[in-house]
């Protein structure tokens, strides 16, 4: 099977995703799109990715990217998703996805339309830990689920939040 080929939108937390295409088994990073054209260039040569583009449309135009990963500022990634969406591409998109439900209701409903996949990154999902409390309930080790409080506190530093 031929590797899928990503763009990904955004490339400052973004970068975190080019290098995670590069490694995968299934996925290649092919391009990357950024207002900051040369931060775009930077992540690219870093990961060798052949394409940069300094904005998304140039991307999302791309035939040869299959899917793309939108990593943007919250308050521009529903008409980036929409419009991936809509191009034909498979997208996964950081979180918050939406600024409310409604725009959440649309996105979805447009993945719904265009028959494409729509992932979204939530990365806690396959913690140790998330993946037991899930299991327990599954096996009914607690009883029945009805209210959850959670409380998670960590410290964002690391490569994954430096500029």
């Amino acid at each position: 099977m031929d590797k899928i080929k990503m763009g990904v939108i955004g490339c400052r937390v973004g970068r975190t995703w080019v290098a995670g295409a590069q490694v995968g088994e299934d996925t290649i990073a092919w391009a990357v799109a950024d207002l900051d054209r040369d931060l775009a260039r930077q992540v690219a040569e870093a990961n060798d990715v052949p394409r940069v583009y300094g904005d998304y449309r140039e991307l999302l135009a791309d035939d040869e990217v299959e899917a793309v990963g939108v990593a943007t500022a919250p308050d521009v990634r529903k008409p980036m998703v929409i419009e991936a969406l809509e191009a034909g591409k498979h997208v996964l998109v950081q979180k918050p996805h939406g600024r409310n439900t409604a725009d959440v209701e649309e996105i979805n409903a447009v993945a719904a339309s265009t028959g494409k996949t729509l992932v979204y990154s939530y990365f806690m999902r396959h913690q140790a830990e998330n993946k037991e409390s899930r299991q327990m309930i599954a096996d009914g080790r607690i009883g029945r689920a009805y209210h959850a409080r959670v409380h998670y506190h960590y410290r964002e530093r690391g490569a994954y939040y430096e500029p």
